[in-house]
């Protein structure tokens, strides 16, 4: 009888389907630790008093606030907030249907009916967006569950569009609800993303809401999700107010100068961004517990999601789907000092100039020429377009609107390019993507619109060398010659040298190589001096993982590891991570055994770090060799005895060793720390079947699909267990029910056959 191994889950961010190789960084996390929030930093949720509180001494900011787009970013399901239609009117898929409607008592909700599975009703418990943004706005709905997570359902409105939506797990992104649309295609469905970052689940991380928080509670055996609002309140940028407003209380502000909380304005640049970033970055969680004041580099990693399937083209626009963190990449920001609120007003999510005035709107020209006064004069002479044109417009040209491909080409999800980038026509085609000339200048071909550029500017400001080094690599190239094209110094721009080391790394490196050249080896060295976290830490993995068996490399990552100073635990999680992802990576491709020496890697420098030591278990488990894998599990256990995952995971390699009762006792643990996790009532109804205690295994069985509908096999051994019982009918709908999710399952096609025969179906 077939079990069921897990690994962790866990993302992140968007509702977009997001490359693998992500998700396999972010699940290796350090989940379950025991270390408090309390432990780690000052900052409790307790400390946060919403921005209510705020009002009492800052109207005016409150003011702008409560009506901004953050103000409005989010809410309890109110009548007043909701632009869905939920008209009880049934959208119809091409297997079921779904009708958004309200209760009796004025509820919200979804009433689902998916042909095969029985009708369910999901209601409406919290909502982020109101369709606000320019490029396609949107609105999306969570339902708290049974677990206590509150999960988002994949069921969106389209504001402009008018029009309710799907995400699909297909490619084809966002797809209206239409007859030609199969539920088994919907990425959300059954509902897997919670809100918070939790890390042993696919998760939303922290953006769409403030101050949240979701957690295990070990004494209720259930999640607890906490949040202050839906929307983005004053402390998500401020940091905790509770100090604040008792010195403030107190009148203690004006004798000793310290107002409780970090002005904001007193920020540098990085500081600065990093704000912003919380909400508007692709980051990957180095360990969960973050809440706004806490030093977000100890909880994230903003360069991370770039190592693996890149979101973004070498020179920093957005390959698939990303935030406005392609910021970094803008030479407004390498070269000068471009912060998020120089442009925009970060109270009322206006816009306004680098002096702080207030401009019309998004389009107003001055940001720009508040810095680059030369072009305000004679604006004509600058872009050859006429000054009351659109082609006059600085973000016409520089900040155009994008569709973003990950989202498909149906709906409008177009966002500003961050990169500010100059118009290249043939290099834009030649990545891909739209160029900002094309959007007025259909007739024109690219060659046209490029020989019109050399008329106009003549030759155009060349790339940075590194991204120019991005932009011509091949794979193919020697080693030496790659390195001297993408592996920078460690004063560039930290974002590129990222994205070329990263490059470097996945293309010319692998474990334990017999040799590097010098010159390669002298240039990560350089790397592994750069102030940037990200990749200082890229760079040692760099070395660790190709020549770490080397003893001077080795004594030369020593040397390093123990100069990391206030940063080292920042660097070494970072580090770890990125050894850990590689190994998953081999273990991907089937090269188990080169996973698991580099799983063990990352265990050399972040030891006994419970996920890795999960997934170093996983790999032994897939070469057959149970008794390697218990040994890993049980280390992991000893780390983090609370983890249910590991408990199941202990519980398959027990079986595999043919220690039925060993086994037997690790899935009792697992359900007994966590009885909402649907594999650990998969496998023990396993148990029960086992023993031909049918009605012990049906009982697991119909736990697991309740809590996870999704599991195929699942859905066959229920059906399994009906039959031993005598429950015909309801065997052929559950296995119905597996052939739907799984129509390549032979077992389960050949089950439905002879019922249906049986029962005259």
């Amino acid at each position: 009888m077939r079990t069921v191994n897990i690994s962790y889950q866990c993302r992140y961010i968007s509702k977009t389907v997001f490359p693998v190789q992500l998700l396999m960084i972010a699940s290796l996390l350090d989940v379950g630790s025991s270390q408090s929030i309390e432990d780690a930093t000052e900052v409790r949720f307790e400390d946060f008093l919403g921005s209510e509180v705020c009002k009492e001494c800052h109207v005016e900011q409150y003011s702008l606030w409560r009506n901004s787009t953050h103000g409005q970013a989010g809410n309890e399901p109110e009548e007043a907030f909701i632009i869905g239609r939920f008209d009880g009117e049934p959208r119809h898929f091409a297997d079921g249907f779904v009708t958004p409607t309200r209760r009796e008592d004025g509820r919200f909700q979804f009433i689902v009916e998916r042909s095969g599975f029985p009708r369910q009703v999901v209601k409406v418990d919290g909502v982020v967006g109101k369709g606000h943004m320019i490029g396609g706005g949107t609105q999306s709905y969570f339902s708290l569950f049974q677990d206590g997570t509150m999960r988002l359902l994949p069921f969106d409105y389209h504001k402009s569009a008018e029009t309710w939506f799907c995400e699909t797990n297909n490619r084809q992104g966002w797809v209206p609800i239409s007859e030609k649309l199969s539920m088994s295609e919907l990425s959300e469905w059954p509902p897997n993303r919670v809100l918070g970052a939790e890390p042993t689940l696919i998760n939303c991380q922290q953006c769409h809401g403030s101050q949240i928080l979701t957690e295990f509670n070990e004494a209720e055996r259930r999640f607890k999700t906490m949040y202050k609002s839906l929307s983005i309140n004053c402390e998500s940028c401020h940091g905790p107010g509770r100090r604040h407003v008792e010195l403030v209380r107190a009148g203690e502000t004006e004798q000793s100068g310290d107002i409780g909380m970090t002005p904001l304005s007193t920020l540098g640049m990085d500081e600065s961004l990093d704000v912003c970033f919380q909400c508007h970055a692709l980051k990957d969680v180095i360990k969960p517990g973050y809440l706004p004041g806490m030093d977000l580099e100890e909880y994230y990693s903003l360069k991370l999601p770039i190592f693996g399937e890149n979101p973004y083209h070498p020179d920093g626009r957005v390959r698939a789907f990303a935030y406005q963190q392609n910021h970094l990449f803008s030479d407004c920001t390498i070269s000068g000092s471009m912060t998020c609120v120089d442009c925009h007003n970060p109270h009322s999510q206006g816009y306004r100039n680098i002096r702080g005035e207030m401009l019309k709107g998004k389009f107003d020209d001055r940001q720009c020429t508040g810095c680059h006064s030369g072009k305000e004069g004679n604006l004509e002479a600058h872009t050859f377009h006429s000054s009351d044109s659109p082609g006059s417009r600085c973000t016409a040209c520089h900040m155009p609107f994008f569709q973003h491909k990950a989202t498909g080409d149906i709906l409008p999800f177009a966002r500003s390019d961050h990169t500010i980038s100059i118009p290249r026509p043939l290099f834009d085609e030649s990545l891909g993507l739209d160029n900002a000339c094309s959007q007025c200048h259909r007739e024109l071909t690219e060659r046209q619109l490029q020989d019109r550029m050399f008329e106009w500017y003549g030759e155009l400001k060349p790339h940075r060398p590194l991204v120019s080094g991005l932009l011509s690599v091949k794979e193919t190239d020697r080693r030496e010659r790659a390195a001297e094209l993408i592996l920078g110094q460690s004063d560039d721009p930290p974002v590129v040298a990222f994205t070329g080391l990263s490059y470097f790394i996945l293309h010319y490196l692998k474990a334990d190589m017999k040799m590097v050249e010098p010159e390669v080896v002298a240039r990560l060295k350089v790397l592994c001096d750069s102030d940037d976290l990200d990749v200082r830490a890229l760079a040692l993995a760099a070395l660790d993982l190709s020549l770490g068996t080397q003893a001077p490399v080795r004594k030369f990552l020593s040397v390093a590891a123990a100069s990391l100073g206030p940063d080292k635990q920042k660097v070494r999680d970072r580090w770890a991570l990125v050894l850990a992802y590689l190994a998953q990576a081999a273990r991907t491709r089937g090269d188990l055994a080169n996973a698991a020496t580099i799983y063990q890697k990352s265990l050399n420098v972040k030891p006994n770090d419970p996920a890795t030591l999960v997934h170093l278990g996983l790999t032994y488990a897939e070469m057959g060799n149970s008794q390697r894998a218990i040994s890993y599990y049980q280390k992991s256990l000893d780390a983090d005895p609370l983890n249910w995952i590991a408990w199941v995971n202990l519980g398959n390699a027990y079986r595999s060793a043919d220690n039925p009762e060993f086994s037997e006792g690790a899935y009792a643990r697992s359900i007994e720390i966590n009885p909402y996790y649907a594999p650990g009532q998969f496998n023990m109804g396993n148990v029960f079947y086992g023993k031909s205690d049918y009605a012990q295994a049906r009982h697991h069985y119909e736990r697991a699909v309740e809590l996870d509908p999704s599991i195929a096999l699942a859905h066959f051994y229920l059906a399994r267990a009906y039959l031993k019982l005598r429950l015909g009918e309801e065997a052929l709908a559950s296995v119905e029910r597996a052939v739907i999710l799984d129509p390549d399952h032979q077992n389960s096609r050949m089950m439905r056959q002879d019922l249906r025969l049986i029962l005259g179906k």
